[in-house]
């Protein structure tokens, strides 16, 4: 290559590299990054989460050559496009739904805080059950013949770590099986699990004693559609466990901690 041609290229080098230079950045859609010292191509979109083709991408005009390149302290290279304004608007509109729709929530969630202890005024369709010393959601879906899915869906905002005392909750309703159903109704008492053999019937009105032979000798029981509450001890003492058409334990006394351990019964 001769001597001038050589000057000719040196000449033009530093012109061709300052108006290459000055596009850099400026057609930039989205966010630039500028340049800093020991930068490479690689380094740039691999810390700001590009890939290299997206970076040449948005970057035509840089090569970055294995012998010579053109990044320079200072330059500004493109490294994301911005997103059309209608987006966000939408964005704008649906942090504004979030933001509203979580106070919502909040005041909600403030609210049933509040109304925790008085619920059964307002929603309880049912029986209301005041809250005692001793009581204890458990004892409560014991006393009256509830599973715990039970309970949570007549009580679906009761927090079973902080009953209060006099706050109020709500139970099935079950005296509502006995109505007129006249001065007593009939139970069978089985000694065998799924109500077979061996039945025994018993006319339940007022705290029914039930005869030496039964006493402690149920595995089941049929309440033919009535609703009662068993006990542990004669004269309707000691514990005691409500039993009710829905209840699940009428083919295995087990399952509410009664088996054979029927004493008396009394209508709900």
């Amino acid at each position: 290559m001769s001597t001038k041609v050589i000057m000719k290229l040196l000449l033009c080098f530093p012109l061709c590299f300052l108006v290459l230079q000055s596009v850099l950045g400026d057609n930039c859609p989205g966010k630039t990054y500028t340049v800093d010292l020991e930068d490479t191509c690689r380094k740039i979109w691999t810390s700001n989460n590009i890939t290299e083709e997206q970076f040449y991408e948005l970057n035509p005009e840089i090569y970055c050559g294995v012998f010579f390149g053109v990044l320079n302290i200072g330059d500004e290279v493109c490294i994301s496009v911005s997103e059309p304004k209608v987006h966000n608007a939408s964005r704008q509109v649906e942090e504004n739904i979030d933001e509203s729709s979580s106070d919502e929530i909040d005041q909600d969630i403030a609210k049933s805080s509040s109304n925790d202890t008085s619920q059964g005024n307002n929603r309880c369709k049912e029986k209301i059950h005041k809250i005692e010393s001793g009581d204890t959601c458990e004892k409560i879906q014991d006393d009256y013949g509830l599973t715990m899915e039970q309970f949570d869906d007549l009580n679906p905002r009761v927090m079973c770590s902080s009953l209060n005392i006099g706050s109020e909750v709500c139970v099935p309703d079950r005296t509502r099986f006995n109505a007129n159903r006249g001065p007593g109704f009939k139970v069978t008492l089985y000694q065998q699990f799924n109500q077979i053999d061996n039945a025994f019937g018993v006319l339940v009105s007022g705290c029914t004693n039930l005869i030496p032979a039964w006493d402690d000798r149920a595995s089941s029981i049929n309440t033919h559609d009535n609703c009662i509450r068993v006990y542990t001890g004669r004269d309707c003492s000691e514990r005691s466990r409500l039993i009710s058409p829905g209840t699940y334990c009428h083919s295995h006394l087990t399952e509410c901690n009664m088996n054979k351990k029927i004493s008396s019964m009394k209508p709900c």
